[in-house]
């Protein structure tokens, strides 16, 4: 069973570190928004700032909005590699468990399944490393970048 944890902690650790970091920062640039929104229009609409968000802004930015409409795209594409690499690890452990359920019944299968299995298992290990070694350096900078300043402000 603690091998089974560690596992799954080997395989989904970084991506949901990577998940946290982006959807976390992110939520304070949008709570930072509001708040300057809110100070700049005292008697506007509460509900209609609350459904102001950087992804809207950003859809057409303006020349102003370029540099945190750009670190907003990264924090959205750091979030979808991390739940991407979350759901090729979790793919992954699930056709090695399928494929092993199915070949403990036939030999001649575990044959046919095994060398190919294993280049499979290979290339998408090293897809996944390279996947987790750029979302744990994007965390680390975006995270770091977070914790000392933030440029909406």
């Amino acid at each position: 069973m603690v091998s089974r944890m560690w596992l799954f902690g080997l395989i989904l650790g970084i991506p949901l570190l990577g998940l946290a970091v982006a959807e976390g920062i992110q939520a304070y640039f949008n709570s930072e928004l509001r708040s300057v929104i809110r100070k700049q229009y005292p008697n506007a609409d509460q509900a209609a700032i609350a459904q102001i968000t950087l992804d809207r802004i950003c859809e057409k930015p303006d020349a102003g909005l370029r540099d945190i409409c750009g670190t907003n795209a990264n924090l959205n594409l750091m979030s979808a590699g991390a739940v991407g690499a979350g759901a090729l690890g979790l793919v992954l452990l699930l056709a090695i468990r399928v494929a092993g359920s199915i070949a403990r019944k036939r030999r001649r299968l575990l044959l046919y399944l095994f060398k190919p299995g294993l280049y499979l298992t290979a290339v998408v290990l090293i897809v996944l490393v390279m996947i987790h070694a750029a979302l744990a350096i994007t965390a680390i900078y975006y995270g770091e970048s977070a914790l000392i300043a933030s440029p909406l402000r």
